[in-house]
């Protein structure tokens, strides 16, 4: 190795002061990607004594883009006495800066520097594969001037603000960057309008701002609350950021650091997400944030000029305002065309939204929680399973109306009736054809977006005209028809009808691009005829192929003729460096060769035009190209190869000027078109699937009772009510429906649901809880009748567990967050509550719980708690409530015979048996997992009749189900597939109630003996209690595993 060069000195200490410049800004997951050539490359030192490499993180950046890192065989540092490294000099541009740095290269000894580097057309893939791991990629681009070549910011990616090149986002349909502005304001200032023990502490004024780069729509949020250093303060913030899931986050605050982050470990943020740290006072586009002059103008840039006074919420939310002033300076520091054409943003601080609080999104499984369910699964959270949308915009659309539910009474009925037309008007058939046909669009917001930022590649014009294509088709066919269909989308805010546009759109596209080049990613895409110098260029290459051919053409005559053979002998032959040569085999070149000498004075090839329109053999050349092949040479083919060479490269700037042209004229014209046609594509989109949403899954249409001029409590009404995720989820037994009915004027406010564990009280909350955001999203519910006047704040407390890395223990949690509940209750809140006070020692939680109880029974509010408490049932304080709160239980049943519980699932009325948790214990001993599991082990191993269960047959009803052992002697092989509740009770599209006849708890495997011996002592010989109609069987779920028994409740 050697020491570096004075130019390789200056190449590798700049491109240290530039990492060490951006990690400063950015942080220390910050890479720079110089351009050097073709390539962009990353560079560091690696320790000679430890063999680590620093200054640069390039061991992550190669890792993470599987490179190898290389050595350039030079060294920096001269001081071979040195035994360790030092830290790289903090650098300006002062002379003291410049003396630091060469203190340092004497006292370092000599390292090796090392590099790792992309070729220039593969950098949106690596880029891509950084930000993905949380880097920020800083790319440094080199320009010729001259001579000399010139290096210089290009963009600034990170995790927020990177808009690739692909076109697909099935993976991923949105990248979302939030800014987050912490302001406190004193007592002294404090709106009193808090309780009186918090009309003495600081209030903490909350502003979100957050931009999905995908689409360039913008949220804006605020709200205030008492300084408390626990989850609650920051719990409303909390419920926004888990439903846009950032990439990455800056935190603006107006105190110390620690304390802002004291008050964001508070946040369910991903360790994944880009985290930044602001203060105000120290940085200056910060405090010009707070300045109403700065703002103005800000927003004047963007819409209109006088935007900031004449629209009053960006005054009325001025820290959310400042939030998103500041979200937008740093975006577009990273990437100015992200600002372009942005959406005006939505304040989400409306009065028709519900308050989803205390994390009910997680606690219900609207979410997954990122615990005990899976995000990439469909069956991780109520959204993945129901949101099917079948084009990126619609799963933006349908997603946000489920993480964001309304109680906007008229949205919601114009809602319903949509689904109710769509499944009355359109068969299960020409359902089906649309969303296959919708399963083709691309994210046209996106592609709007990438036009706009000029990274739109040709393949994406081609998806673009393909997905409008479609949308024309799709709207002629089925919206224009349908005056209901097409007032439904307009009346949702589009901009009126747009298709003449949207046609107008398509031609420009079809004058300006060779589309089906675009889509094959031919160089050459756009229509020559349409663009001059295109076609001028395209002319002069077109004029000197012709020439090469001849010269081809002749050559292969000649060699022929010479008794070389009738093929083509002679090869076209091209290199990136090289350019366009012609090569021969080397038997055949040695017949040229012989050519060459025995017609020395005579013409070999006559090109007909040109300069040298003859060209004699004796200037033609035969040189060796390879082991195998020989090169043609001569003045006039090298002349036509540096033509060719040059007319490329002109050919490939001009298509890549012309074509950033075309993308700005595209912008400019048909930007708001695209906008429009992609709103009303997602509207389409997501009504459909709610209509195959509710006819797939049997769900029911809300009935909403509406407001009248005296305000009425908010109530539900369901019946046959089920778990959306969880009748998905258990194929063992069929899903027990039941009616909970609570709020308004007839019906108690409150319900204590009692029963032991796993019978599934839980689910029955969180059921209830689902069925009531999806109403108010505008969706079908999973019931048989379901009524209700819209809540307007749903408080959840399910999750116990203790917050360990928040240092906040079960009970310290359960008490803030009651404390919430307790003074934000009202008649339009529901409360669902499952074993509160459970942290503390018994007297103390049947205090609190009682005392709760009393205060949202005189709120008016409606709740649902489970509980163990029997005690409070006796408290004088519980008697006076009778009316207004229900007491339940969820029936378990002891099989004394079987030795086991039998969880029959059934809400009914009553605490159930105080003192049955002992009678549980003398058949279970243990946990009742580890029973389940030993049961299964017993059954599986020590069975009276053993079979191998690979060997079993599938049912031809349900593949799910197996022919295996006859379920009632348990001795004999199963030869028949018996429907417990029997094929003829199903309707026409084979459903028996809510489920599919062929479901698997509705299936038993039972021997010809069995069988036979069931139809000749059942079949209308037993009648269900109460009735004449036949007794049902179902299979319920037992400690001893799943067990036929007769349903003795009523069907619901």
């Amino acid at each position: 190795m050697q020491l570096m060069s004075a130019k390789e000195d200056s190449i590798i200490i700049d491109y240290f002061k530039l990492t060490q410049q951006y990690q400063k800004q950015y942080g220390k997951f910050t890479v720079v990607l110089l351009q050097v050539g073709a390539f962009f490359e990353v560079y560091s030192i690696r320790n000679p004594f430890t063999g680590s490499y620093e200054i640069t993180p390039i061991q992550a950046f190669a890792e993470h883009c599987d490179l190898n890192i290389a050595e350039k065989k030079i060294l920096l540092g001269q001081c071979t006495e040195a035994t360790c490294t030092q830290p790289f000099p903090i650098l300006d541009n002062s002379p003291a800066a410049a003396k630091a740095l060469t203190q340092w290269v004497k006292s370092m000894p000599p390292c090796p520097v090392v590099m790792a580097g992309v070729r220039d057309h593969q950098l949106d893939r690596y880029i891509q594969k950084m930000v993905e791991a949380g880097f920020t990629v800083v790319i440094y681009t080199q320009e010729k001037n001259g001579k000399d070549v010139v290096r210089g910011l290009d963009t600034v990616y990170s995790p927020g603000t990177f808009l690739s090149q692909e076109v697909d986002t099935r993976d991923r349909i949105s990248n979302h960057i939030t800014c987050i502005w912490l302001s406190k304001m004193g007592v002294n200032t404090a709106l009193r309008k808090h309780a009186t023990d918090t009309a003495t502490r600081d209030v903490l004024v909350c502003g979100m701002a957050s931009m999905n780069v995908f689409t360039g729509e913008s949220h804006l949020f605020e709200y205030q609350t008492p300084l408390l250093m626990n989850p609650t303060t920051v719990d409303e913030l909390d419920r926004h950021v888990s439903t846009v899931n950032p990439s990455e986050v800056v935190v603006v605050s107006e105190w110390p650091d620690d304390m802002t982050r004291t008050l964001i470990k508070y946040l369910s943020l991903s360790g994944q997400v880009a985290m930044h740290y602001v203060e105000v006072n120290e940085d200056t586009a910060a405090t010009n944030c707070t300045k109403q002059t700065y703002l103005s103008q800000q927003l004047g840039a963007l819409f209109a000029e006088d935007t900031f006074m004449t629209c009053g919420e960006f005054q009325t939310h001025i820290v959310a305002t400042q939030a998103w002033a500041y979200l937008l300076h740093f975006v577009e520091n990273h990437n100015t065309d992200l600002v372009r054409k942005l959406q005006f943003p939505t304040f989400t601080n409306a009065s028709q939204r519900l308050v989803l609080a205390n994390h009910t999104l997680q606690q219900l499984n609207m979410v997954a929680d990122g615990n005990h369910s899976d995000r990439r699964t469909r069956l991780g959270s109520v959204t993945a399973l129901l949101n099917q949308c079948q084009t990126p915009m619609g799963r933006r659309r349908l997603e946000y109306q489920l993480l964001h539910p309304g109680f906007d009474e008229v949205r919601l009925v114009r809602d319903y009736d949509a689904i109710e037309q769509v499944l009355t008007t359109l068969t299960p058939t020409s359902v089906a054809d649309i969303r296959r046909q919708m399963r083709d669009m691309r994210d046209l917001e996106k592609i709007a977006r990438q036009m706009v930022s000029r990274r739109l590649s040709p393949v994406g014009i081609a998806h673009l005209y393909r997905t409008l294509m479609i949308w024309k088709t799709m709207y002629n066919e089925y919206i224009e028809a349908d005056p209901g269909f097409s007032t439904y989308i307009s009346d949702l805010g589009t901009q009126g009808p747009i298709m003449v546009k949207l046609g107008d759109c398509m031609n420009e596209l079809m004058s300006m691009f060779d589309l089906e080049a675009c889509g094959s990613n031919h160089p050459l895409f756009l229509r020559a005829e349409r663009f001059s110098d295109v076609a001028s260029c395209l002319a002069r290459q077109t004029h000197a192929l012709a020439q090469l051919e001849t010269i081809q053409r002749q050559l292969n005559e000649a060699i022929s003729q010479a008794g070389g053979g009738t093929s083509e002998g002679v090869r076209l032959h091209k290199t990136d460096k090289g350019g366009i040569s012609l090569q021969v085999t080397k038997k055949r070149g040695a017949l040229l060769k012989e050519l060459i000498s025995r017609n020395s004075g005579k013409v070999a090839l006559n090109l007909g035009s040109g300069e040298y329109p003859c060209v004699p053999w004796s200037i033609i050349q035969v040189n060796k190209a390879s082991a195998s092949y020989d090169e043609i040479a001569f003045p006039q083919l090298k002349q036509i190869s540096h033509d060719l060479f040059q007319i490329e490269d002109d050919l490939h700037r001009l298509m890549t000027t012309t074509y950033q042209y075309v993308l700005q004229i595209l912008t400019d014209k048909w930007y708001p078109v695209l906008e429009t046609v992609a709103k009303e594509i997602a509207i389409w989109d997501v009504l459909v699937t709610k209509s195959h949403i509710a006819r797939e899954y049997r769900y029911c249409k809300p009935q909403l009772v509406p407001s009248s001029e005296n305000p009425i409590p908010s109530f539900v009404e369901a019946r046959g009510l089920r778990h959306a995720l969880i009748e998905q989820l258990q194929t063992s037994e069929i899903y027990v429906t039941n009616d909970v009915f609570m709020g308004g004027a007839e019906t108690p406010s409150g319900i204590l649901l009692y029963g032991t564990n796993a019978v599934g009280k839980t689910s029955l909350i969180r059921a209830l809880g689902i069925a009531v955001i999806l109403a108010q999203a505008g969706c079908y519910v999973p019931c048989t009748h379901f009524r209700f006047h819209p809540y307007r704040a749903i408080y959840s407390r399910i999750l116990g567990n203790d917050n360990l890395f928040k240092g906040l223990s079960t009970f310290a949690v359960e008490m803030s967050e009651l404390r919430m509940i307790l003074k934000m209750a009202d008649q339009h809140t529901l409360v669902l509550g499952d074993e509160l006070c459970s942290g503390t020692e018994i007297d103390s939680a049947l205090s609190i719980f009682m005392a709760g109880l009393m205060h949202l029974h005189e709120r008016r509010a409606s709740f649902i708690f489970a509980t163990h408490f029997h005690e409070i049932l006796k408290f004088q304080e519980m008697q006076g409530m009778t009316t207004g709160i229900a007491v339940k239980h969820m029936s378990v049943l002891y099989d004394a015979q079987n030795d086991c519980l039998v969880y029959d699932r059934v809400l009914k009325d009553g605490p159930g048996n105080g003192t049955y948790g002992i009678e549980v214990a003398k058949s279970m001993h243990m946990d009742p997992i580890f029973l389940e599991r030993a049961y299964a082990i017993r059954h599986r191993y020590f069975s009276p009749v053993q079979t191998d269960v690979l060997e079993q047959k599938p049912s031809h009803y349900n593949t799910k189900k197996l022919l295996g052992i006859c379920e009632i002697c348990r001795k004999t092989a199963a030869e028949e597939m018996h429907h417990l509740q029997y094929q003829r009770d199903a309707d026409c599209d084979g459903y028996i109630g809510h489920f599919h006849k062929n479901h698997p708890a509705n299936l038993m495997s039972l021997c010809k003996t069995c069988h036979d011996e069931w139809h000749q002592t059942r079949d209308g010989k037993k009648t269900a209690p109460g009735t004449t109609e036949p007794a049902k069987m179902v299979r319920k779920k037992t400690t001893k595993g799943y067990r036929v028994s007769e349903d003795k409740q009523p069907s619901i």
